[in-house]
């Protein structure tokens, strides 16, 4: 969780580099993942969230999306590289893996960002998106170089 607790709070240049993000749970085949969210970049007591970047990051989890950015007020300059979002493909997928709220200055490039990974299996009826942007209050948004396993879907839904 990145967030701010008031209007002076401030969180500035946070890097996330080579790091695995897990569910809690046991290891695929076993079916006793527990829900979980790994990353949530919010900035709940409107002060400053600028500059997480995240590169070389595997995010594996269950029933809540991977990464979640809820920017009202807005987070700004947010990065995510060279990365993998995915579910283990046990129990319930989430129905995005990315959601998206009023970010501003975001980028997504070269990752892989899918229902399942590291050859687990899914149950594509269980997974919808592979990114959410749950509002239309986005500015300066690069997506490029990832691979999908599933169309990408813009909703008005929430997480």
């Amino acid at each position: 969780m990145i967030d701010t607790s008031n209007a002076n709070s401030k969180v500035e240049i946070i890097n996330i580099s080579n790091s695995y993000i897990g569910r809690s749970g046991d290891w695929p085949g076993t079916f006793t993942w527990q829900d979980a969210r790994n990353v949530t970049i919010q900035n709940s007591g409107g002060g400053v969230v600028t500059g997480v970047h995240m590169r070389g990051l595997q995010a594996n989890t269950a029933a809540l999306a991977n990464l979640a950015i809820f920017g009202s007020p807005t987070v700004n300059d947010i990065t995510l590289d060279n990365s993998t979002l995915c579910f283990p493909g046990q129990k319930t997928n989430a129905p995005n893996i990315a959601l998206v709220n009023d970010a501003s200055t975001l980028a997504i490039r070269n990752n892989t960002i899918a229902a399942a990974c590291d050859g687990t299996t899914f149950d594509p009826n269980k997974a919808t998106a592979n990114i959410t942007f749950g509002s239309s209050n986005h500015n300066n948004m690069l997506i490029i170089g990832n691979f999908f396993a599933r169309p990408v879907a813009v909703s008005s839904g929430a997480d």
